[in-house]
């Protein structure tokens, strides 16, 4: 059998005391065994999600309503009695919204508590299959798909876009929602009037979805709900059995690391978002590519691309590799064979919803291609009038846009020519991901999925960056949205600080040896990362 990462492999010239204690084990655990020291955190990072769900209860911390959930009598019965009256019935303004959010600040702490803590004791368990990994993975997720609110309405949208298709047999990339304005769900949607920036796969999905909600709109939250439950289970089957090929002593705890993510959780489960298939298709490429797949890594690439135009930013890194991994006159047969291929399956699968370029003018015009929301861009512009007496507008168009522009060719050009490494997909990939998020105008916390999916893949060296993103994204939603209850109000302002403050910090290098320990891939400060134990064990094999 062909390994994912074939230089991981342990030559036969190195002693068994070059290995840590827990690699010279002999064999795998019975998944019934092994399984059994993760129950303790899984029932923290349960526990957690249950706190979540009874906190969104409230008005104070409730953005918008997950269709009538919060209605529903034996829900509403059991979180007033787990949690008392005073926060669940606190205004959202005043003493009670700031209790509210200092609670989920306590709660966002815990469920990153219960994840470090389920990672470091991953460190010593072994499985011989992932499907005990699974089945607790969806136990962790299970009150994600009851939480009563949701904090984007994005999911209504996707709705809307499912159900112009599945309804009223239209294509959603030339129809807006409030072209149907007798549909009981059009009141939900915020961009009543924005034909679709999202791909066909997307689209076809979401007729699936809204056809089996059908009018109901509280079922139409569980089904999207559900549907991302099943693809961020497939996304954990990929990332385990891509790991254990190559790593296998450290398999479980970094597919934990994506699986059980607070962040994930709540931005794929509880939200809903559509950047989840993304994911999928992401660490599917990755899969792919690590066998030398290259037409098949080809087409996933394209399959994520026809969710998020965006998702274009995971082809320079296989294009990068199948470059560094062929040679001749069959580096550029295969470089043009895995275009064609990925040409070829853009227009197929768009051929059910063509409109010509009208996909591409929707992306360009879409508010998250042109208003500056969340960004680091957004704070400096805001500065303009005060500082420089020229009004926001001014600044953002053009001067940000052609600043940013620079700064995310820098820093791809930085990334695309740095040495080749055996992990060269997946960590030019979390790269561009990272630059695309602080470069863009408008971010949100569910665009850090796709690069927390693929750090795992990327080597342990990546997890403190991708770390970042999580506590950032956790954090993002006691800034946002305004008002903020005093004496917080200073917070919407500053929340692109508080988005990607962590991640700045983590990669400040005494911060990032002190996440090492906390994900347990160091046990103190002084030892290394798996990563270099890995580079000594190749330098070793000559």
């Amino acid at each position: 059998m062909r390994l994912a990462f074939p230089e991981q492999a342990v030559p036969p010239t190195i002693s068994p005391g070059a290995l840590a204690p827990s690699t010279a084990r002999a064999g795998i655990l019975r998944p019934g065994s092994s399984i059994r020291p993760l129950l303790a955190p899984m029932a923290a990072a349960w526990l957690v999600n249950v706190g979540v769900a009874i906190l969104l209860f409230g008005p104070a911390f409730r953005v918008y309503d997950a269709g009538f959930l919060p209605d529903s009598p034996f829900l509403r019965n059991a979180a007033f009695a787990l949690a008392p009256d005073a926060l669940l019935r606190a205004p959202a303004s005043g003493l009670g919204a700031l209790l509210s959010t200092l609670v989920y600040v306590v709660l966002a702490t815990l469920a990153v508590a219960s994840w470090c803590w389920a990672m470091r004791i991953a460190r010593s368990v072994e499985l011989a299959s992932v499907w005990p990994l699974i089945a607790i993975s969806a136990l962790v997720l299970t009150p994600l798909l009851g939480h009563p609110a949701l904090l984007s309405d994005d999911l209504y949208l996707y709705d809307l876009y499912g159900r112009t298709i599945s309804v009223y047999g239209a294509n959603p990339i030339v129809t807006a929602p409030s072209s149907f304005v007798n549909d009981p769900h059009l009141h939900w949607v915020h961009w009543k009037n924005l034909p679709s920036s999202y791909g066909p796969i997307w689209l076809m999905l979401s007729g699936v979805l809204s056809g089996i909600g059908g009018d109901s709109i509280t079922t139409v939250v569980i089904v999207y709900r559900a549907a991302g439950a099943v693809l961020h289970l497939a996304i954990i089957a990929v990332v385990w059995h891509l790991l254990r090929a190559g790593r296998r002593r450290t398999a479980v705890a970094e597919t934990l690391f994506y699986a059980w993510n607070p962040l994930v959780l709540l931005e794929v489960v509880g939200n809903a978002h559509n950047d989840v298939l993304v994911a999928l298709f992401a660490v599917l490429l990755v899969a792919a590519a690590a066998q030398r797949a290259w037409l098949s890594a080809a087409f996933f690439g394209a399959c994520a691309v026809l969710v998020k135009p965006f998702a274009l930013l995971l082809v320079p890194g296989l294009a990068r590799q199948i470059f560094h991994r062929t040679r001749g006159a069959l580096r550029l047969r295969w470089l043009a064979a895995a275009t064609s291929v990925g040409v070829a399956t853009v227009v197929i699968v768009s051929l059910p919803l063509w409109a010509g370029t009208s996909l591409m003018t929707n992306v360009l015009k879409n508010p998250a291609a042109t208003m500056y929301t969340n960004s680091v861009w957004e704070l400096m512009s805001e500065a303009g009038p005060a500082w420089f007496g020229v009004g926001t507008s001014a600044i953002q168009h053009p001067y940000l846009d052609v600043l940013r522009g620079a700064a995310f060719l820098g820093a791809a050009l930085w990334v695309l020519t740095r040495r080749s490494s055996r992990r060269d997909v997946p960590q030019v990939a979390l790269r561009l991901w990272i630059v695309f998020c602080v470069t863009a105008c408008w971010v949100w916390p569910w665009y850090f999925v796709p690069a927390i999916a693929l750090a795992p893949l990327a080597g342990s060296a990546r997890l403190p960056l991708s770390a970042g993103l999580t506590v950032g994204g956790l954090l993002f939603w006691t800034a946002w949205p305004e008002p903020r209850p005093t004496p917080l109000e200073w917070l919407y302002p500053w929340r692109s600080v508080v988005l990607f403050g962590p991640l700045l910090l983590a990669s400040w290098a005494p911060a990032r040896s002190r996440i090492f320990v906390v994900l347990g891939v160091r046990r103190h400060l002084g030892r290394r990362t798996h990563d270099s134990i890995d580079r000594q064990l190749q330098t070793a094999a000559g």
